[in-house]
């Protein structure tokens, strides 16, 4: 069965990509903290165009704060968020924000793989959105994150995956 998505948008270069996440009235909160909008810059610095295009052209991805612990996403069909909770936030706005970036990537992989729209085991959905912020170089700054966590079988699970990409790659 052909599946015809409306491609919602399409960006020709990251500069324009910036610059309509930047203006998106929906993150007036990221520019009313210097040390936010460069760490949301730098963030994107990662991000190759073709993966920044493939997340947005079927839906608009936007950022939100709110209360609660770190970040989850939230997807439909042509609207998707981050909420951005406090924890997060503070580490979005602190001089190294690596946690921020691995945790943003991690919730930005969920939506690269559409987790929000098909039926995907809770824990290989977290290994997978995992393996997307590895992807994006952020495998030593999730792991240091996740040690960081309450132990669980989750936990544990993740950072054996972790582990084992380290491995393979080195």
């Amino acid at each position: 069965m052909l599946s015809f998505k409306k491609k919602l948008n399409f960006f020709s270069s990251k500069e324009q990509f910036i610059n309509w996440f930047f203006t998106h009235p929906d993150h007036r909160w990221i520019l009313s903290d210097r040390y936010i909008q460069a760490n949301i810059l730098d963030f994107f610095d990662t991000f190759p165009l073709k993966i920044i295009n493939k997340i947005y052209e079927t839906q608009e991805v936007t950022l939100h704060p709110s209360s609660g612990m770190f970040a989850c996403s939230v997807q439909n069909s042509s609207k998707s968020v981050i909420i951005v909770f406090p924890e997060l936030k503070k580490f979005l706005g602190a001089p190294f924000p690596g946690w921020a970036h691995a945790v943003l990537a991690h919730e930005f992989g969920h939506l690269y793989h559409e987790h929000g729209k098909k039926w995907i085991d809770p824990l290989e959905a977290q290994v997978e959105a995992d393996s997307f912020a590895i992807e994006l170089g952020h495998m030593e700054q999730l792991a240091n994150f996740l040690e960081e966590r309450p132990e669980s079988i989750e936990k544990r699970t993740r950072l054996s995956y972790l582990t084992s990409k380290y491995f393979q790659n080195h």
